[in-house]
């Protein structure tokens, strides 16, 4: 279901960008389109070290496993990808409902929870990265995390490695297709119109 929604999601907003006439848009509209745009950089390499690696590799992606690959290498990135897809969700939602009396009256509620939570999860997140760091320095306590969660080998690492960069390339591939044809409709535009003036 999450699989479904996210693809959807990204295919349809890939088709209103693609349909857009106009460039001219509010400042919060263009930090939606910006974050909706870097999502998939961040999160098919995360989809591919969990479900991917769990799938087809047959890793025991629990939270203990993600939280050892995680901290602290990949910190930065994930609490990244973390605010991306709540300012985008939060920027969304926020649109949908502006023009509703009810949701203007909780608005400044919703706001500081919109603030909270994010600033919450990271602080949770640094926590257990950090009380796991220090239980996984002890060489026995990663070996066996290793040999319950099926640790990907080298071979295996290096597919994993090849297919996140595959991931962001293909969807770079469909933003650089994406902005070739609004390159052509607009030199189309700005070919008619001087067709027109003449």
């Amino acid at each position: 279901v999450l699989a479904l929604a996210l693809v959807t999601h990204i295919v349809l907003a890939l088709q209103k960008l693609v349909r857009r006439q106009t460039w001219h848009v509010s400042r919060w509209e263009g930090v939606q389109i910006l974050s909706g745009l870097a999502i998939p950089f961040f999160l098919f390499p995360h989809i591919i070290n969990t479900r991917i690696a769990h799938t087809f590799f047959n890793v025991e992606d629990s939270y203990l496993y993600e939280l050892v690959r995680l901290w602290p290498e990949s910190a930065v990135v994930q609490t990244t990808l973390l605010l991306l897809v709540w300012t985008h969700g939060c920027l969304g939602l926020h649109y949908w409902l502006r023009l509703s009396d009810d949701y203007q009256r909780v608005a400044p509620l919703l706001l500081i929870a919109a603030i909270a939570v994010p600033v919450l999860a990271f602080a949770g997140f640094a926590v257990a990265g950090r009380v796991t760091g220090e239980i996984m320095s002890d060489p026995q306590a990663l070996e066996a995390l290793k040999s319950r969660s099926n640790w990907p080998n080298a071979e295996d690492s290096a597919i994993l490695a090849w297919l996140r960069m595959g991931a962001r390339l293909g969807f770079l591939a469909v933003l650089g297709t994406i902005a070739a044809i609004l390159l052509m409709r607009w030199m189309g535009r700005s070919l008619l119109q001087r067709q027109i003036q003449i």
